[in-house]
């Protein structure tokens, strides 16, 4: 019987630069609940790279996290002013605090509503 599903074979690969890991690791680390930020992604071969990770403003909880609308545009804007690529702009990346790391109803309600096309979704923890 053959699987259902994508073969493993022809999915991308998934890294992320060291200093974007960094940064990831040190917001979730420093904050005493949920977080949450954009990042962005870029081709490297067939596979993925996470180039940036940028902490936006938010509305955060014990439970949750909310992007203010108008700080992801003001982002949107700087990308554009910088004649950067805007279209790299492909993570959403979040962090359950001490909690364990799966996507909730609200994560997938959040991907859905961020309207990316080629979404990368990251959950993390202080683990």
């Amino acid at each position: 019987m053959k699987p259902v599903g994508p073969d493993p074979q022809t999915l991308p690969r998934m890294f992320i630069a060291a200093s974007a890991f960094k940064r990831l690791a040190l917001y979730i680390e420093l904050c005493p609940f949920e977080v949450s930020g954009l990042g962005t992604v870029e081709p490297s071969g067939k596979d993925l790279l996470v180039t940036e990770v940028f902490l936006i403003r938010q509305r955060a909880s014990d439970s949750d996290t909310e992007l203010d609308p108008e700080a992801v545009a003001g982002h949107l804007l700087q990308i554009l002013q910088e004649g950067r690529d805007p279209s790299t702009l492909r993570l959403w990346w979040h962090s359950h605090a001490d909690g364990p790391i799966f996507w909730s109803n609200t994560d997938e309600e959040t991907i859905t509503s961020l309207q990316i096309e080629q979404l990368v979704s990251i959950v993390g923890n202080k683990r």
